[in-house]
């Protein structure tokens, strides 16, 4: 029944990457694929994530990280975890 409702489109699915942002970013750092700030932004903006908040920003929290500013903060914040 569960799978049926993913393959009809009658159930929503959510980002989980959230759970575990610094590890993707820092991953995507040792391969090069991030190599600032800037893109960072950049690469977030075409997860799955950042299409979810912004379509559904209340799951996530309903905390400000749907404006740049607020993204930037996200990041910064796992950057200096790292």
């Amino acid at each position: 029944m569960k799978y049926e409702h993913l393959l009809n489109g009658t159930q929503v699915i959510e980002s989980s990457l959230h759970r575990n942002l610094m590890e993707h970013l820092n991953a995507e750092i040792a391969l090069a694929t991030i190599s600032d700030i800037s893109v960072a932004l950049e690469w977030l903006k075409y997860t799955f994530l950042y299409i979810r908040v912004m379509k559904n920003p209340g799951h996530y929290g309903n905390c400000p990280i749907y404006s740049h500013q607020g993204w930037l903060s996200l990041i910064l914040a796992c950057l200096s975890l790292l």
